[in-house]
């Protein structure tokens, strides 16, 4: 009797019809707040001296000096441009690394309807310690006539894609020789104004 009354006591305790709460889950491991934009940009610091920036940059020039000859840069209206001979010596004093990364085809019509395509290329240079840099190169088959253009429009797109890249990477910002040449601003330039190859 006595255990009934106790069962009886303990069924009073929890009222009739109460909703059952689902037991929480365990909290997830918080994210950690984004560092102010200040404190961030002050860990982005120069890996150089001024003096060592300064030697760097010297025996760059002095490099780009010793192995320039002839055909390493043609002159397009007033301007000196690198060519692919230039930029793959570049790549050779650097010790980088170059690869084709992705490669597109594009097929299109001109306004007339006279049908063409293109390819777009991107090219990765890469330095012994890593660091990179990606150059796109585009070429048509109506940019200019080409004799063999099922693969004079490729081989164009990767060369122009490869200097981008290895130029860049090395600290030269000049467009190379082979994206001006056969361009409107080729084309459009006079023959005496695309002069013969030669050094700075």
């Amino acid at each position: 009797m006595q255990n009934k009354d106790n069962n009886m006591e303990n069924e009073t305790q929890k009222p009739a019809g109460a909703a059952v709460m689902p037991t929480p889950a365990p909290k997830e491991k918080e994210e950690v707040a984004a560092q102010p934009v200040a404190l961030a940009l002050s860990h982005i610091k120069p890996v150089l001296t001024p003096a060592e920036a300064k030697d760097i940059y010297r025996r760059y020039q002095e490099i780009c000096e010793a192995v320039a000859s002839k055909g390493d840069f043609v002159g397009v209206q007033g301007k000196q441009h690198p060519t692919k001979q230039f930029a793959n010596k570049l790549a050779r004093m650097f010790a980088l690394s170059v690869e084709i990364v992705q490669a597109k085809k594009e097929d299109g019509q001109t306004g007339a309807g006279k049908p063409f395509f293109v390819w777009h290329i991107v090219a990765r240079a890469v330095a012994p310690n890593g660091q990179y840099r990606d150059g796109d190169g585009h070429c048509a088959t109506n940019e200019r006539n080409f004799a063999h253009y099922h693969h004079d429009v490729y081989a164009t797109a990767v060369t122009r894609a490869k200097n981008r890249a290895i130029l860049e990477l090395v600290g030269m910002g000049e467009v190379s020789a082979e994206e001006v040449v056969g361009t409107k601003v080729g084309r459009g330039a006079a023959k005496q104004d695309i002069e013969a190859a030669q050094l700075l």
